[in-house]
């Protein structure tokens, strides 16, 4: 995953709670310099991609050649 301001690469950084609850946030490396972008949390970026995801249409025929080739290679 790349920044969309900067186009570096995120990274994802772990915080606990002192209550033992984990929150990830992902932020960008800057790698190219300091980036304006501050941070997205996990679950924001989680329905993000399922955004993306929802989004594909897979029509009947490239579906029936993707079931083939997967019966093919898991034996």
């Amino acid at each position: 995953m790349t920044c969309g301001h900067c186009g570096c690469a995120l990274t994802p950084e772990q915080h606990v709670k002192k209550s033992g609850r984990r929150y990830v946030y992902y932020k960008c490396t800057g790698s190219k310099g300091k980036c304006g972008e501050l941070f997205m949390r996990e679950e924001d970026l989680a329905e993000k991609f399922a955004e993306l995801i929802k989004a594909i249409h897979i029509d009947d025929e490239t579906l029936a050649w993707i079931i083939e080739a997967l019966k093919v290679t898991q034996g």
